[in-house]
């Protein structure tokens, strides 16, 4: 994906058990090019891409920190999925 020696500096970090530091030295273009990150709108405009490029399943993960936060995390996506008009909701959520 063109992040060859970002790749090795990250294996070489965590092989030497420098987790802090492999994880640091993943590239921010190479973690906003493979999720959906940011506001509500950012994700809406991102997710036909993700679509149409053959995704159907979508892991969520909030990093936010009380339950509260992480909760809301879960149903802005919801919302941002709902009105995108690409997913079904009412599959796995009893909705």
């Amino acid at each position: 994906m063109g992040y060859e020696e970002a790749a090795i500096e990250i294996q070489d970090r965590y092989m030497s058990k420098d987790y802090a530091g492999a994880a640091a030295a993943v590239p921010f273009e190479f973690i906003d090019a493979t999720s959906l990150i940011g506001p509500p709108e950012r994700i809406a405009k991102r997710l036909p891409a993700y679509a149409e490029a053959g995704v159907t399943n979508l892991s969520v993960a909030s990093f936010a920190g009380t339950l509260k936060e992480r909760v809301g995390t879960l149903h802005v996506m919801k919302e941002v999925l709902k009105s995108s008009g690409l997913g079904d909701l009412n599959a796995n959520t009893g909705d």
